[in-house]
């Protein structure tokens, strides 16, 4: 069964995008003409993202681990003075 029939149709959104776009590559394998999107436009923004996320959520667990070793050591220090 050869894999273009069973291939999934670009959506109607991904392909008004590159409509717009100007830069156009050779395919070396089928011989046409596809348009290339930008390495700025593609790739920065999930870069950028990504590593915002998690950077975030490694502050997350950082803060929660300084506040978990808070509350043990505060109820450490209420038993040694009321004992």
């Amino acid at each position: 069964m050869p894999t273009a029939s069973i291939a999934e149709h670009p959506r109607p959104e991904y392909l008004a995008k590159l409509s717009t776009v100007k830069k156009k590559k050779v395919n070396f394998i089928t011989g046409v003409n596809e348009p290339c999107v930008s390495f700025w436009k593609r790739r920065v923004p999930c870069t950028i993202f990504s590593w915002t996320m998690v950077l975030l959520l490694v502050c997350w667990v950082s803060r929660t681990l300084q506040f978990i070793v808070w509350i043990s050591t505060r109820g450490m220090w209420n038993r040694r003075v009321f004992v």
